[in-house]
């Protein structure tokens, strides 16, 4: 039997999603679960799950992927924390929020990958039906080839925002929205 890959979740909220996919995997297991806020690991230690709220001490223990789940606007230094301690990376949208954070992950992972420890951005539309059905009706050649495009993408969540930002330093009340266009950008690069 072949070994199981461990993956560790940094993020309790949207994190937890990559929990209940693992249980549908038999060859995959969730190691752990880390976030600083520790009312939301509480439902956790009822399951048997490890938890923890100090980034630090998890990315320590032996496990094979992190997946980078916490606020979108810190990712890149915990992906690399994790690509340093030799764990692949499964991140999040967005990947870094400065074209300078972007430029140090990138470093990181090409170093990585010489080691054979790997990066991906988890761009969730890109996996869509509706987008996969346009990829493969582009790819027949029935639309023609595109040359140029131009867009922007607007991540408005007004309808719900009283329940998501709960001060105005929150990083949705100040992330420009042209930054979060992996949304739309992400199914036209697959």
């Amino acid at each position: 039997m072949a070994k199981k890959i461990k993956i560790g979740i940094f993020g309790a909220r949207r994190g937890l999603s990559y929990k209940y996919v693992a249980s549908l995997l038999p060859n995959v297991e969730v190691f752990g679960v880390c976030d600083y806020n520790e009312e939301r690991l509480k439902n956790l230690k009822e399951e048997k799950i490890p938890t923890f709220s100090d980034f630090d001490k998890f990315i320590e223990y032996d496990f094979d992927i992190l997946v980078v789940a916490n606020y979108c606007t810190e990712h890149v230094p915990y992906a690399i924390k994790g690509l340093k301690s030799g764990k692949h990376i499964l991140s999040e949208v967005i990947a870094c929020k400065t074209l300078s954070e972007g430029v140090k992950l990138c470093r990181e992972v090409e170093k990585a990958e010489k080691n054979n420890i790997f990066y991906m951005f988890g761009e969730n539309c890109c996996y869509l039906s509706y987008i996969l059905e346009m990829e493969k009706i582009y790819k027949s050649g029935k639309i023609g080839e595109l040359r140029y495009g131009e867009g922007e993408y607007i991540h408005d969540c007004s309808q719900i925002w009283h329940l998501l930002t709960n001060s105005p330093e929150h990083w949705r009340n100040w992330l420009p929205s042209t930054y979060y266009i992996t949304h739309s950008l992400g199914p036209f690069i697959t």
